[in-house]
């Protein structure tokens, strides 16, 4: 090859180079997103960020996080057109991993698809609270089933009240266990039940431990986690649990209908019973630990 060849051949590859740098610098860093997936750490720090900005939205969280966690040193050749452009027009790995830090990158932003991560499903607890603390398990709270579980200012009395059960309906269908009348039972009567009374007797008698809450297991996809409102469909399980104890009862009991849960502010927490939600693996044990796999 000639000289002239040479030195024509070396200024259309420069040229390239060029034209792929301008390409880069002037187009956003598409990343595909393909075998990618919600992590818990990512669920987890959303959970902290957002317990102290209640206002914060999952689509606010994820590109916060993905700017400052995606480096383009991480997403190498996952499908980003950035690279094979470089490739392509001459680059070696080493030039290529030269560039990934420097300012072309840099001004290079990145295109999110959070529409990836929004529609993915997280294990979710809804929790019931109460300023009466929990439920022990069965034996405890009856000392032995000799003595009717108390339903006045306690913690298995505000469980029947967000549920609609009556003490008295209770004491027909079960065997052993026994409730205490209810003497102010109008408000039980204002809604159906959202449980078979039957069934929710059924989960007390296999409630083995202690530091018990109300407990409906959910998936709910990641985009709602900022949500005040949830609608928890009909047939989803419904039991006790404790994550400090590690187990629960058996979570046979169905929702007979849709039921509308608010999450309060803290600031509006007061001496009604209330709901709160907590991803399933974010503290102590998670019912996938204890039962083998998430309940929802």
């Amino acid at each position: 090859m000639s000289i002239e060849n040479c030195e024509a051949e070396a200024t259309v590859s420069e040229e390239r180079r060029q034209e792929a740098l301008e390409i880069v610098s002037r187009n956003p860093y598409q990343v595909n997103w393909d075998g990618w997936e919600l992590t818990e750490d990512m669920v987890k720090e959303f959970l902290r960020d957002w317990d102290k900005q209640h206002d914060l939205t999952p689509v606010m969280f994820l590109e916060n996080y993905l700017d400052e966690h995606l480096s383009y040193g991480e997403i190498g050749d996952r499908g980003c057109h950035v690279d094979e452009l470089l490739q392509n027009a001459g680059f070696t790995d080493e030039e290529r991993t030269e560039l990934q830090e420097s300012q072309i990158y840099a001004e290079c932003p990145l295109n999110h698809d959070l529409e990836h991560f929004l529609d993915q499903d997280v294990n979710v607890r809804f929790e019931l609270l109460s300023n009466h603390d929990c439920i022990n398990s069965t034996f405890l709270e009856t000392d032995g089933y000799r003595i009717p579980f108390q339903t006045e200012e306690t913690y298995l009395g505000d469980v029947l009240g967000v549920l609609h059960l009556d003490p008295a309906k209770l004491n027909e269908v079960s065997g052993l266990l026994r409730f205490e009348p209810w003497h102010d039972t109008l408000h039980l009567h204002q809604e159906s039940p959202l449980v078979d009374h039957k069934q929710f007797v059924r989960e007390l008698e296999n409630t083995c431990n202690g530091a018990n809450l109300l407990t409906l297991p959910v998936k709910v996809p990641f985009r709602d986690l900022g949500n005040k409102t949830f609608t928890i469909p009909k047939d989803t399980p419904v039991g006790f649990y404790s994550d400090f104890q590690g187990g629960g009862s058996m979570f046979q009991c169905r929702l007979l209908r849709d039921m509308e849960i608010v999450i309060p502010d803290e600031k509006t927490w007061g001496n009604k019973p209330f709901w709160r939600w907590t991803a399933d693996f974010a503290s102590g044990y998670s019912m996938t630990e204890c039962y083998g796999h998430f309940l929802g």
